[in-house]
């Protein structure tokens, strides 16, 4: 990651307020577009499922067409909901745009909100869960990024002797941490993330 003395970034939400889903997308890729041309360092992009107007849900289809039609600005997951998603994918899907946008991933995680609706189609049962689940998955995440097989059996994630392919250019991605919990600090420090 280039070393700037400040960075500046952009956080799109894909809003959807009139109701044409393809028009909001198309102008959140314009909008990261214009940010690079502007000379922002980072452009994020929320993840939500499950809401008219919040639609940013297939997150990474959209960092790939942000990544394409960009060439210096840092394409950043703002956040990826780790608590419902399948780590082990996630981590494919950001090894391969970070290949693919030439080591310029961000990787934002958060445990997911405000829309309850995220929680329950995911068959958990609140925020508590959410967060647990969150803090393993991104546990699993950064070991499959290590390129060598592994294997974990905990609360939420049992995986035997898998390796995951391809694996990132960035050794490591930068992680972020979204979180408004008490202890976000601490788990952020001990682990380095931003």
């Amino acid at each position: 990651m280039p070393d700037y003395p400040q960075r500046y970034g952009v956080f799109l939400n894909v809003e959807n307020p009139h109701g044409n889903a393809r028009d909001a997308l198309l102008q959140t890729v314009d909008h990261a577009v214009v940010a690079e041309a502007l000379g922002y360092h980072d452009v994020w992009v929320a993840e939500h499922h499950y809401s008219s107007f919040a639609i940013g849900s297939a997150l990474m289809v959209l960092l790939a067409q942000i990544a394409a039609r960009t060439s210096r600005i840092r394409p950043g997951t703002g956040a990826s909901l780790l608590a419902i998603n399948d780590p082990l994918r996630v981590a494919e899907d950001v090894a391969t745009l970070d290949l693919l946008s030439n080591g310029r991933m961000e990787f934002g995680v958060a445990r997911g909100g405000p829309f309850p609706e995220q929680y329950r189609h995911a068959g958990l049962s609140g925020a508590d869960q959410a967060r647990a689940r969150m803090i393993e998955a991104l546990d699993v995440i950064r070991r499959a990024w290590q390129g060598v097989p592994f294997s974990t059996e905990g609360r939420f994630f049992r995986y035997d002797r898998v390796q995951l392919q391809p694996q990132p250019l960035q050794r490591p991605i930068p992680v972020w941490l979204a979180s408004m919990s008490g202890d976000s600090l601490d788990l952020a420090a001990r682990h380095h993330y931003g």
